[in-house]
């Protein structure tokens, strides 16, 4: 009896150790499809506001969808001194993973060359 629950209970710890593996390679799978497309989209605004600066006209929010999962981003800038030559970029990218939300956050800077 008591050899059954030290097995069962050996089982139960293996397979749950299993399941965090599991849950952590799809986080990283999922990480690392996003990161190629976030480092893009900063790029993509980063020469924007570098370029056209307060004149720049960007899209701020979307949803794309990548092997069947379904993604949604942010981009947020402001400028970061007084003179408004340097602006902070933000992009958060959210996903929905099991029971949980996701959220990644880059932030870049750009500077306005007048």
């Amino acid at each position: 009896m008591v050899t059954t629950g030290v097995l069962s209970l050996g089982t139960v710890f293996i397979f749950g150790s299993f399941f965090i593996s599991l849950d952590t390679y799809r986080y990283c799978a999922h990480y690392f499809n996003v990161m190629s497309w976030a480092d893009n989209k900063l790029w993509e605004v980063q020469d924007s506001l570098s370029s056209l600066g307060p004149f720049a006209l960007l899209q701020t929010s979307g949803r794309f969808t990548q092997k069947n999962t379904d993604y949604t981003w942010g981009v947020s800038y402001a400028p970061a001194d007084s003179m408004g030559r340097l602006y902070k970029i933000d992009l958060v990218l959210s996903w929905q993973e099991a029971m949980r939300q996701v959220r990644l956050k880059r932030s870049a800077y750009a500077r306005y060359e007048k």
